[in-house]
């Protein structure tokens, strides 16, 4: 089965509830089965994208799972502050980058 986890990436950050509310569906309009966030700290990647208090913005909306892909430094630092949320353990890092993530199965 394939799942549909769109990234936050490319929000509206000035308007991320309404955001998350659009790709989660309407009453019997079918919506993503999770949303992904894309944590990147301009040092073990070259961009810049959301910290700490947009994910735990993305975990308090009560929408859908959670996955998150950690592309920062010491992602052992802040994989216990983002478990508190609703992401559990962290995955195994793939293709050098960490990642932690929930999939709500």
């Amino acid at each position: 089965m394939t799942a549909i986890h769109p990234s936050i990436l490319n929000c509206d950050i000035a308007h991320l509830a309404d955001e998350l509310d659009r790709v989660t569906g309407g009453a019997g309009t079918p919506g993503a089965d999770g949303i992904h966030v894309d944590v990147m700290d301009n040092h073990f990647v070259p961009n810049l994208s959301w910290g700490l208090p947009v994910v735990e913005a993305v975990l308090a909306h009560p929408s859908l799972p959670v996955d998150a892909h950690l592309m920062i430094r010491d992602a052992d630092r802040w994989a216990p502050t983002l478990r508190r949320g609703r992401l559990p353990d962290r995955h195994p890092p793939r293709r050098g980058h960490d990642s932690a993530g929930a999939s709500g199965a």
